[in-house]
């Protein structure tokens, strides 16, 4: 699974102004809607135009969140907004969902939640759920700045809703989590959590360290990063391809070369100490313990 859906996305969002910009979803009609206000909302014929570009990214009418205003309802578009992403990025669900965790879950994507509280950051079209009953986009970081673009910036106070993007710190406890879109989007299975990490692999009497992500990579460094596999640059990279579920191989790019593992489920202790066995694209004999 590719970047793609970034690409879409990015065409998509392109004609929302970049930062203090905004698209308003038409007049601004502030409350209170008094009686003669409210009669000419009920006439069939009353018309209050909608924006073009908040049409396109919401497909709601502006008259539709006057009448609900006036009522003494709160509705607001980053619902639609975010479902809209969603589809545009390659989502079959409606991803404009408040309870996206448990959408995830029903529908066997619960891999791709991130609980806000797990020391990741999200990435650029991640879907997002705030604390508060809100969603919105993330446009991924400048360094420790989150970019966000959203839809529900405005309401019933200010007579007309907002799209916007946003530049915010990112703190985790606004926050319950977000849809991985890369991991959502991706149709093979989840890998398994034992194989995601830092590997140190002996073969003989040399060591090498790979470490392999969520999203079916290997990364070959000579020795061990300092301070994570982030912040260092792999001397080679490869695709991991399952063979079941305790076996699986690594295509190296470089080098060329297919290596086989399987995962030593006797010799392991889940989550604290796993192990694996191996044959090099040399038929050399590997053993694996990560880190």
């Amino acid at each position: 699974m590719g970047d793609d859906y970034k690409e879409k996305l990015k065409t998509f969002i392109a004609d929302i102004p970049l930062f203090p910009g905004q698209i308003v979803s038409g007049e601004s009609k502030r409350p209170p809607y008094d009686k003669e206000f409210k009669d000419k909302l009920a006439d069939p014929k009353f018309t209050m135009p909608t924006t073009e570009l908040f049409t396109k990214y919401t497909g709601t009418a502006h008259l539709t969140l006057i009448k609900n205003w006036s009522g003494g309802g709160i509705q607001t578009t980053c619902n639609e907004f975010v479902g809209k992403c969603g589809a545009v990025m390659g989502s079959k669900l409606f991803l404009g969902q408040f309870e996206l965790e448990e959408l995830l879950r029903k529908n066997g994507k619960s891999h791709a939640w991130v609980p806000a509280n797990s020391g990741k950051r999200p990435g650029y079209g991640d879907i997002f759920r705030p604390v508060a009953f809100h969603m919105g986009v993330s446009l991924g970081f400048e360094g420790d700045v989150w970019l966000t673009v959203e839809s529900g910036q405005g309401g019933s106070k200010s007579g007309f809703d907002i799209i916007k993007r946003k530049r915010q710190p990112f703190d985790p406890s606004h926050i319950l989590g977000w849809c991985n879109m890369r991991l959502f989007l991706d149709s093979r299975p989840p890998i398994p959590d034992w194989l995601v990490g830092m590997w140190v692999i002996y073969c003989g009497d040399k060591t090498y360290n790979y470490n392999i992500n969520e999203y079916y990579e290997a990364s070959f460094y000579p020795w061990k990063p300092i301070g994570g596999a982030e912040n260092a640059t792999p001397t080679d990279t490869g695709t991991v391809t399952l063979q079941g579920s305790d076996a699986f191989n690594i295509t190296w790019s470089q080098e060329g070369g297919v290596e086989t593992f399987k995962y030593d489920r006797w010799e392991s202790f889940p989550s604290i100490m796993e192990k694996m066995t191996g044959t090099s694209s040399k038929n050399e004999s590997l053993k694996g313990i990560r880190l």
